[in-house]
């Protein structure tokens, strides 16, 4: 039985360390022209529907490297965690529902009750 509980422990310690080794890199193409950058990235955020204002702020925040990035293919700039005008987070028109939020936070504690218990090694 210590054996079980040891070699649960360690799988799911390294399905938890492991995981971010999964990441995938892609290398980026670079602009000669940070304008040129500037310029890509903004009309893409236009595209997307961003105010102009609010495009040329977020742009200027960019780092040299980071609108290089963006530029080499402007449709990495995407719209993350957008919600609705105007709605609140319970009431389901958000991009991340609330019972995701509470389904993945048991799911955690499980896991770390799970962890806890085999090593302790409690039966």
């Amino acid at each position: 039985m210590r054996n079980l509980k040891m070699g649960m422990t360690i799988i799911l310690m390294l399905t938890i360390f492991v995981s971010p080794s999964w990441a995938d890199v892609i290398g980026s193409r670079t602009r000669k022209s940070p304008q040129n950058n500037q310029k890509q990235v903004t009309e893409r955020l236009h595209q997307l529907g961003i105010h102009p204002s609010e495009a040329n702020k977020q742009v200027e925040q960019l780092s040299a490297r980071d609108l290089a990035f963006f530029a080499g293919n402007p449709q990495r700039v995407v719209l993350a965690g957008a919600q609705d005008a105007g709605s609140e987070f319970f009431s389901g028109s958000t991009t991340v529902m609330w019972y995701e939020i509470v389904a993945g936070a048991t799911f955690t504690v499980i896991g770390i009750i799970l962890i806890w218990y085999a090593a302790l090694g409690r039966d």
